[in-house]
């Protein structure tokens, strides 16, 4: 068969009626077109600076993760920590308290800043023996 037919006719209409009239049955099919020179260095062109748009893109998509990254992690160290406080229905602090000896129950009793009892425990022996200041608080009381 030959590669080519009604190429010496230069009008594209003219050429589709002499392949139409001398055709024996036309049928609609898919096969590979390949592109002229120019059209393939068009889409060449067009790959090349849809690429660089992409990358361009992608360079913004890793800016925007990275500083709403930095927005993100303290948010989630201060749920987290939300989270641990509502499951401990507390927090653990350090703080001064100030120890009082109840000499009759022999207990010592820790209170915080607002006067709230922390913490309490039995009273060491040498808790129990007399100092100045129990002498002092003890003849206040009286």
């Amino acid at each position: 068969m030959q590669k080519v037919l009604g190429q010496d006719i230069k009008d594209p209409e003219e050429r589709k009626q002499f392949l139409l009239d001398n055709a024996d049955r036309v049928e609609q099919i898919d096969y590979h077109k390949s592109f002229d020179s120019d059209e393939l260095s068009q889409k060449k062109t067009d790959f090349a600076n849809k690429s660089i748009r992409i990358a361009a893109l992608e360079e913004d998509i890793k800016d925007f993760k990275d500083k709403v990254g930095l927005e993100l992690k303290p948010l989630r160290e201060e749920t987290k920590q939300l989270l641990d406080d509502i499951k401990a229905k507390g927090r653990m602090v350090n703080e001064k308290c100030y120890l009082f000896l109840d000499e009759e129950e022999r207990m010592v009793g820790y209170y915080n800043a607002e006067g709230i009892l922390v913490q309490s425990r039995p009273a060491t022996r040498e808790e129990l023996q007399k100092t100045v200041f129990a002498e002092i608080r003890h003849a206040a009381n009286e």
